[in-house]
């Protein structure tokens, strides 16, 4: 998947955030969910590059809905 591609996924999983909060209220859950979810993207990564990308971006996704990162 081109990064462009990758970008639009990214949008959407941050979008999903607020949903996925409110039906996985127990942080625990709701990073597992997350996690799944940003997996499914990470995978689709076809460069070393394009990784490190999308692996930063989730970091900021879950900043900015004040989670920390799930490493």
């Amino acid at each position: 998947m081109d990064r462009a591609e990758l970008r639009i996924h990214l949008e959407h999983l941050d979008a999903a955030v607020p949903a996925l909060r409110v039906s996985s209220p127990d942080r625990r859950h709701f990073l597992r969910a997350f996690a799944g979810m940003a997996r499914v993207i990470e995978a689709k990564a076809l460069s070393s590059n394009d990784s490190k990308f999308v692996e930063r971006r989730i970091d900021e996704i879950l900043a900015w809905h004040g989670n920390s990162p799930a490493k």
